[in-house]
């Protein structure tokens, strides 16, 4: 009797966990795949056009700073805009591979501890 009630308790955690683990898994495999659709709001509204870029990156600067022509400007935002896009898909494999961890784990311990349950219930 009490066999059977841990291992359906652990059964019962298992997916509890993968309820938690595959949402997470999922944002991370869309944020390494279109980070451009994950990147903080900050970032990408700053980084869309030389303007915004221009206003965001000098505005806090002491005294007169000259604006670079469009051609360096655009070339400035563009590198942080890829930097940005990297360190965002870069966070998503992360994600992935931690949460992976924990589907994983919980996958093995519901099969492990369902077939106890089965035997259990088979040897009754």
């Amino acid at each position: 009797m009490i066999v059977r009630i841990y291992s359906l308790a652990i059964c019962f955690l298992c997916v509890a966990v993968l309820l938690v683990a595959l949402p997470i898994f999922a944002m991370g495999s869309i944020q390494s795949l279109s980070p451009e659709s994950t990147i903080r709001s900050y970032y990408f509204e700053r980084l869309r056009d030389n303007d915004k870029y221009w206003e965001a990156s000098y505005r806090h600067k002491e005294g007169e700073v000259e604006r670079p022509s469009e051609e360096a400007l655009t070339m400035q935002r563009e590198n942080e805009l890829e930097s940005a896009l990297k360190v965002e898909r870069r966070d998503g494999v992360r994600l992935i591979q931690s949460t992976l961890m924990f589907i994983l784990t919980s996958i093995l311990f519901y099969v492990l501890h369902w077939r106890l349950y089965k035997r259990v219930e088979y040897a009754k």
